[in-house]
C-alpha cells in the first residue's frame, strides 16, 4: 500500500499480485472523501454508467470515493505504462471531485 498526495488531495495506491514485493499485477487508485452532507448512492450510479475507467462508491456513512483499477499489460506497472497510469487516475480524480463539489 502507498499512501501519497497530489494537488491537495490524499490517495492510497493498492497493488496486488506482486511477486517478492515488486513486478505487481494490478493494482487500485483510491480516494475517499469526507463531505458535510453524503452523498446518496444514485449519484455514484449517474457517475458509473457514464465512466469508463474510474468508478465511485458510497460509504455507510454516504462518503464518496473514486476508484481506478489498474490492469497494466506486459510492462506491469513499469516505465511505459505508469504516466499513462497516473494521467488516468488525475483526470478520473478531477472530474469525480468536480461531480461532488469537492
Amino acid at each position: 500500500m502507498i499512501e501519497a498526495r497530489a494537488r491537495g488531495t490524499n490517495f492510497t495506491v493498492l497493488v496486488f499480485k506482486c511477486s517478492l514485493n515488486s513486478d505487481c499485477g494490478t493494482g487500485q487508485f483510491i480516494t475517499r472523501y469526507a463531505l458535510q452532507q453524503p452523498l446518496d448512492p444514485a449519484a455514484m450510479n449517474w457517475w458509473n454508467n457514464i465512466h469508463m475507467f474510474a468508478k465511485a462508491e458510497v460509504d455507510d456513512a454516504g462518503g464518496p470515493a473514486v476508484i481506478v483499477d489498474v490492469n497494466p499489460d506486459h510492462d506491469g506497472m513499469g516505465y511505459r505504462s505508469f504516466p499513462n497510469i497516473c494521467e488516468i487516475w488525475s483526470e478520473a480524480r478531477q472530474v469525480f471531485e468536480e461531480h461532488i463539489g469537492s
